[in-house]
């Protein structure tokens, strides 16, 4: 079986990089995406600006990625 292109570059950290960008995704639009435009942030769900859901899902995100570098899961 192949690996992914991101398999190969990351190599065993390759689950645990996808939660922590998960991580970053979250913390950016929970403290308000303040680089996007109008247009931009009308094409976005609007949960996704409500600040104690965003921080919440990072912090379980972040959970999950600890998780995943300590072999728990």
């Amino acid at each position: 079986m192949s690996q992914t292109y991101g398999s190969q570059f990351f190599g065993p950290m390759y689950d645990v990089v996808g939660w922590l960008a998960a991580v970053g995704v979250f913390i950016y639009f929970g403290l308000g995406a303040q680089g996007m435009t109008a247009v931009q942030r009308a094409r976005v769900p609007r949960w996704l600006f409500n600040k104690p859901i965003c921080f919440a899902m990072a912090a379980l995100s972040a959970a999950y990625a600890v998780g995943k570098f300590a072999h728990w899961f």
